[in-house]
């Protein structure tokens, strides 16, 4: 059996971080992987080079995870999120031994309970994860999160008429974001916060919004993946209905054909399950489901 050890980070490793994370993510529905520099802007204060956990063999770096601390109002709670571990393949027996290496250092760090996102797109995915003892979350059950992925080889699809703008003045931006808080249950000033610093135009494809009578009624941002260059996705979208729906949709649709792209991912959550229907009708197929695990330490 190969003999596994691991290390936090060292002068170097970030090369190897960066080969691996997009190797392992680039087949996946929407591939995501951080380089060394995108994890320590992204956690931030809480950052230090035991926040990623490299697995080793034979000196060769085969595979990292990292985890952050994540908000928790439980009395007595420190929680933290683990990513799920990221192996080159052949190595996925180091599953487990990294598993338990990041539940030793978050342990030892005085962090109580930790949280995972598992995806069917992974192979064995919910499988490695109960037999390490993690449990489903009862309150996010199985495929609370669907993606369904739309070829755009297959062309534009009819809108409904109605016009789906693209948000380009601060009032609309504000407007936008009064619809987004639905998407993203937080409070208003986060969410605008969150679009003016996460989405800046020139890292969107497009910020559309559709309107009635003046009101805003739906709002979407479409934008590229940083993993692999041809995959575009909602990175959120929220209408309450399909009358509002089609023409976000619709006109994503159109602008991603126009720039190049190959496929246009969309994230089933929340009350968006509703719309299953409504995307399967339009010739999107469902790609993959997501689901939340946890385990006490």
């Amino acid at each position: 059996m190969t003999n596994y050890h691991f290390k936090g980070y060292e002068p170097g490793f970030e090369v190897a971080q960066k080969e691996i994370g997009f190797k392992v993510a680039g087949k996946w529905v929407w591939p995501s992987a951080h380089t060394y520099d995108d994890l320590k802007n992204e956690i931030g204060d809480n950052f230090s080079d035991e926040s990623i956990i490299y697995c080793l063999t034979d000196n060769q770096i085969v595979g990292y995870t990292w985890f952050d601390l994540l908000p928790s109002t439980e009395e007595g709670v420190v929680r933290a999120w683990l990513e799920f571990p990221k192996l080159l393949p052949g190595h996925e027996q180091a599953f487990p031994l990294i598993i338990e290496k990041a539940l030793g250092i978050m342990k030892g760090k005085g962090i109580t309970n930790v949280r995972i996102r598992g995806s069917s797109i992974i192979k064995d995915c919910f499988r490695l994860l109960e037999e390490s003892g993690f449990k489903e979350i009862e309150s996010m059950e199985r495929g609370v999160k669907l993606y369904y992925v739309y070829a755009l080889s297959n062309g534009p699809v009819n809108d409904s008429g109605l016009e789906a703008k693209e948000c380009t003045t601060a009032t609309e931006l504000e407007k936008c974001a009064d619809v987004a808080t639905h998407w993203y249950k937080q409070p208003r000033d986060w969410v605008l916060n969150h679009l003016r610093e996460a989405f800046p135009p020139e890292l969107t494809i497009a910020h559309l919004f559709v309107e009635e009578e003046g009101d805003v009624k739906a709002a979407c941002i479409v934008a590229p993946n940083n993993v692999v260059n041809d995959i575009s996705a909602f990175h959120y979208i929220y209408s309450p209905n399909e009358k509002y729906l089609k023409p976000l949709v619709s006109k994503a649709i159109t602008m991603c054909i126009d720039q190049g792209y190959k496929t246009l991912v969309v994230d089933l959550i929340n009350e968006h399950r509703v719309f299953e229907d409504f995307y399967s009708k339009l010739a999107f197929t469902k790609a993959a489901e997501m689901a939340y695990y946890e385990i006490n330490i």
